[in-house]
């Protein structure tokens, strides 16, 4: 899973939406709200749901 900040100004969204495309199988979460930090709500909110899922697999 890649989650991406849309308001951080370091790292274009073109870049992990061209890691998304080639990188079979893997899931793009563009966040609108949110720039180059993990402190952010929703970010955690994204990257803790994805973590429990890949707890749920295992």
């Amino acid at each position: 899973m890649l989650a991406q900040g849309v308001l951080d100004t370091n790292n274009l969204v073109g870049t992990p939406w061209l890691l998304h495309h080639a990188w079979p199988g893997s899931e793009l979460v563009l966040l609108d709200d949110v720039g180059h930090t993990v402190s952010a709500a929703s970010m955690q909110e994204v990257l803790i749901g994805a973590t429990d899922r890949f707890a749920l697999r295992g």
